[in-house]
């Protein structure tokens, strides 16, 4: 079937007028504003960090500058961690709301699965120490990196700060927390005694 010269023209004629409707000026559409800003571009000014300063950066942040005295002997204290609260605290997978102003123990809300060691981590005999508890405790890091520990990243390595010392009225290094109820049972130990006891048990 072949199409007749004027149907064919009109047919031409609307695929033309089809395409020339695509890219026509529409014209303008409600009030025109001059802008008067001018937009200039530049470049940063800032200087890219390189891949040594950024190394640096995320090791001052494995880096606890909390300090504490060794202990100087081996003894026991219990100690009552209420505290009373200057903020809400909002814990919703314990489903715990506390307004502030309240008398507060978090350990009547969960319980502690495993110790806790505070330790210095500068001090290469305490290293040792929480390596040694490390697969039943948390070991929380004064005066030094979280990096001093192998497996540190594994979750249980944490930075001691200002207010997680306060929050345990921490005394001396290296000291053991034990949930006993409501209360910690805390043993403070002399790290000297501990290596001198561990050397005559090898004789």
């Amino acid at each position: 079937m072949h199409l007749s010269r004027p149907l064919l023209a009109l047919t031409t004629l609307s695929i033309l007028n089809i395409y020339a409707f695509s890219y026509t000026d529409l014209g303008v559409w409600g009030t025109q504003y001059d802008i008067e800003e001018s937009f200039e571009f530049k470049e940063p000014t800032t200087p890219i960090l390189s891949d040594e300063k950024i190394e640096q950066a995320y090791s001052n942040a494995l880096k606890s500058s909390q300090k504490l005295p060794d202990c100087s002997k081996t003894a026991d204290r219990i100690m009552n961690p209420t505290v009373i609260l200057d903020h809400d605290i909002n814990m919703p997978k314990y489903n715990v709301f506390v307004k502030k102003g309240t008398a507060f123990n978090y350990l009547e809300h969960r319980k502690m699965q495993r110790y806790m060691i505070m330790v210095n981590g500068s001090d290469p005999y305490q290293i040792e120490f929480a390596k040694h508890y490390l697969p039943v405790s948390d070991i929380v890091i004064y005066n030094g990196s979280t990096e001093a520990i192998d497996n540190w990243s594994d979750g249980h390595v944490y930075i001691a700060e200002e207010s997680f010392q306060k929050a345990f009225k921490v005394e001396c290094l290296p000291s053991v927390y034990v949930q006993n109820d409501n209360r910690f049972n805390i043993r403070e130990y002399n790290i000297k005694e501990l290596i001198s006891g561990d050397s005559n048990d090898n004789k």
